[in-house]
């Protein structure tokens, strides 16, 4: 339908699920990359709908950026049904630019971190010398850490995901769904937008269906947007026509799961959120305000612990953070003979309010923290920082 009031409200719709997603709004108060991912896949999906020569390159350019803001697979596995699209319709040439250019793309990106080690002078192990072989080790780990759970898992994921959006969401999506008679039948974007989602779904299923930390279900963030759309395909299977008497009451019920989701959902996500990160932000204030050059972070028995180790990218902050288990016992004695150094340990997270689970569960391959430890106490390095009171 293409009379302005026909194509206005379901954009409106669209944009004001986005808009009140608990998933977008929170996540979007954090350093995640997620938030550029829901951004740019959504600029990138404008520029390719355009369709012309501006569009395509200009989506070309977003893509190489999105590759290179987390990992490289996320990008693509958004794209790949757009793309795979063009050969539906015979546009031939079209479809090998994009996939030459992504290839490059992401063989670039894969390569980078050697680059760069390359450029800084840094020396990498003989193990990490081939990026390539490096990815292909990592993707076999992850398919062979999987078990029966990573089932029960990703049903956890989705219905965490469900949980974090607006309450209109989902509904829409099953009344698109139910009533329209077939689904191929649906605009093209449509389909490949859900061909996206089940294609991120299946791949991080089978690579990594533990999300670590996230609101909601990161690792389908930059999907949103097209979950959104789908949804506003729904409002428009509901209200096909802007002359009908039926969509005040269609928007009465939106903005009613609208202003619930808002305001009782949100409170509780939100103390769910400060319940979580509240001991973090207490033990990373303690860390900042220490009186030493290094903090050195033994997290033994800390839940996430390791996650204090946090650094301004250009090591503007003082002092500078490190965790005891990358350290061999070489740059020990370096850090100790340079520098005054402070410790950070279990005693001081439980103070601040990190759970902990015991130190048996923080072995180090081919090392041990206590000899680490006994290494420092013979050097007369590193005093444990004061303990603070909640």
């Amino acid at each position: 339908q293409k009379r302005r009031g026909a194509v206005k409200k379901p954009a409106v719709i669209g944009a004001l699920l986005l808009a009140t997603s608990a998933q977008v709004l929170f996540m979007s108060m954090t350093s995640y990359a997620m938030t550029a991912h829901l951004a740019l896949n959504l600029v990138w999906l404008h520029c390719f709908l355009r369709d012309d020569r501006r569009g395509h390159v200009a989506a070309l350019l977003v893509g190489a950026f999105a590759c290179g803001i987390h990992q490289v697979i996320f990008h693509p596995l958004f794209v790949a049904p757009f793309v795979l699209h063009l050969g539906l319709q015979r546009r031939w040439r079209l479809l090998l630019i994009y996939v030459v250019i992504y290839a490059a793309i992401g063989i670039g990106w894969v390569g980078y971190g050697n680059l760069a080690a390359g450029i800084s002078g840094m020396a990498l192990a003989a193990a990490d010398r081939s990026a390539i072989d490096g990815l292909i080790k990592i993707i076999c780990k992850l398919i062979g850490d999987q078990s029966v759970d990573s089932i029960e898992l990703m049903i956890l994921n989705l219905a965490r995901f469900v949980a974090w959006q607006n309450m209109a969401v989902v509904p829409l999506i099953v009344i698109a769904v139910l009533h329209t008679r077939k689904i191929r039948h649906w605009p093209a974007p449509l389909l490949a937008g859900m061909a996206s989602i089940a294609l991120t779904l299946l791949a991080v299923g089978i690579l990594m269906p533990f999300q670590g930390h996230g609101w909601g279900y990161r690792y389908l963030h930059g999907l949103i947007g097209i979950v959104c759309l789908l949804a506003a395909y729904g409002w428009t299977i509901l209200v096909p026509s802007p002359d009908q008497r039926r969509p005040s009451q269609v928007w009465t019920t939106i903005l009613g799961a609208t202003a619930v989701s808002l305001f009782t959902l949100f409170v509780g996500q939100a103390m769910v959120i400060h319940g979580f990160a509240a001991p973090y932000a207490r033990a990373s204030a303690q860390i900042e305000q220490a009186r030493a050059e290094v903090v050195i972070v033994d997290d033994r028995g800390l839940v996430y612990g390791r996650d204090l180790v946090r650094n301004d990218p250009f090591l503007r902050n003082a002092p500078k953070v490190m965790w005891l288990g990358d350290l061999d016992d070489a740059q020990i004695r370096l850090l100790c003979r340079r520098y005054s150094i402070g410790i950070f340990e279990a005693a001081h997270g439980k103070a601040a309010g990190i759970a902990f689970v015991g130190r048996q569960r923080a072995p180090v391959t081919g090392d041990t923290f206590e000899r680490r430890r006994d290494l420092m106490a013979s050097l007369t390095c590193g005093l444990p920082l004061p303990l603070s009171d909640r």
